[in-house]
């Protein structure tokens, strides 16, 4: 049960941080991204420490470091992966539309569900393959109405968010086996100090992108505003259910939950700009994502009776 509150509270967090972006754009309020994600990565590494001091952790946290002294640069390998994808993604933001972007950075969960099989060992049934490929499919359409209007091919541009979407892909199972690994501790317990190792690299990782991307003059400009703040809370409190739901679930269903709020965030701009007559292609591939959705949730290899087969093979009998 508590999988599907973290998976409910998880799209909430979503759309409110979409919605809440989409609103600060409309007012017309210039931030820097990757400050605001250096800001949000310092608050979640003050709440690990937070808990871990509270949960009297401190000695577990100083035991698991001198065991494996060396296995803490694991840690980087995600750091390094996430910073070189937002430059990816900063490239191809510039060189594409919106549109044409977010179509081609839905692969990332084939790329996921490929991932999972080759790095944890995870099998789908066949259900689920048809799940995924269903998905992709539902949020390929979501996005389609703007494309039929607005279509920018750049080579280079489709190139960059093709490797993001696999760097992301690849950086979310990483973790995910990371979270997972056999510990001494709780799940809850685990995923906290890992989440503080992660922080080690991520912090120093995003402040060096800072002087890598360059241009940034007065960094902080409008971070006074509340609404900018709305979103820093938002997305720490969204990087804190990520990882507890890879903890307990797995990096597919997160992206089960992304794609659950682009439908919500769909309707929710027709009536931020007025418009009650959703188009063909939101309401079909709102109805597609759902029904991934609910075969996925329920075609468990563990209690289906479907052939459990690994991801690889099916790609190779299509």
């Amino acid at each position: 049960m508590h999988i599907y509150i973290i998976f409910l509270l998880l799209v909430v967090q979503t759309t409110i941080d979409v919605l809440l972006i989409k609103f600060t754009q409309t007012r017309g309020l210039i931030y820097h991204p990757n400050v605001l994600l250096l800001v949000v990565e310092l608050i979640k590494f003050t709440f690990s420490c937070l808990m871990i001091t509270l949960n009297q952790n401190i000695q577990l946290l100083i035991a698991e470091i001198q065991r494996y002294p060396m296995s803490n640069l694991r840690y980087s390998v995600p750091a390094l992966l996430y910073s070189a994808q937002n430059y990816l993604i900063f490239i191809a933001v510039r060189r594409l539309n919106v549109p044409t972007f977010q179509i081609t950075y839905q692969l990332r969960i084939l790329y996921t569900a490929f991932f999972a099989h080759i790095m944890i060992g995870k099998t789908h049934t066949r259900r689920q393959l048809c799940a995924l490929m269903m998905l992709t499919a539902g949020v390929i359409l979501l996005h389609s109405e703007a494309i039929t209007t607005f279509v920018k091919f750049d080579i280079i541009g489709i190139i960059t968010t093709l490797i993001a979407a696999l760097l992301s892909s690849f950086a979310g199972v990483y973790i995910e086996k990371i979270m997972k690994d056999k510990s001494n501790t709780d799940k809850f317990t685990g995923m906290i100090i890992r989440q503080w190792q992660l922080g080690l690299f991520t912090i120093p990782i995003n402040i060096a992108s800072l002087w890598i991307v360059g241009g940034v003059h007065n960094p902080f400009e409008n971070f006074d505003n509340k609404y900018i703040w709305c979103i820093i809370i938002c997305s720490s409190i969204g990087g804190i259910l990520v990882a507890t739901m890879i903890c307990y679930a797995d990096s597919i269903i997160k992206c089960f939950a992304t794609s659950v709020s682009i439908i919500i965030c769909g309707f929710a701009s027709l009536w931020i700009d007025n418009r009650y007559n959703p188009s063909i292609q939101l309401v079909i591939g709102g109805f597609v994502v759902l029904f991934a959705l609910f075969l996925y949730t329920f075609s468990d290899p563990k209690t289906n009776s479907d052939e459990t087969i690994p991801l690889t093979e099916s790609l190779q009998e299509s």
